[in-house]
């Protein structure tokens, strides 16, 4: 799969869930107080989660970019010879 439409679609994603879990918020019959501790709370969380999946994708890059790189390296090596 093609990463930019992989990250295109994560972020499509966790987008829905937060808005989601936003407006579920908002309709809850809760306290203006009560409620921004929950949305802080699934903030937080949420922000976690993105930062876990960011560094997923950067490591696949990285990874990919490093196969890429080790296998021009070898096709330039047996050109050579």
């Amino acid at each position: 799969m093609n990463p930019k439409i992989f990250i295109g679609y994560l972020f499509a994603f966790l987008s829905g869930l937060t808005l989601g879990a936003l407006t579920g918020l908002l309709l809850a019959p809760t306290s203006g107080e009560e409620l921004r501790g929950q949305i802080r709370v699934k903030a937080d969380a949420s922000s976690q989660q993105i930062k876990a999946n960011v560094g997923q994708a950067r490591q696949w890059v990285t990874d990919e970019t490093a196969k890429l790189q080790k296998g021009k390296q070898a096709g330039e090596t047996s050109d050579n010879q």
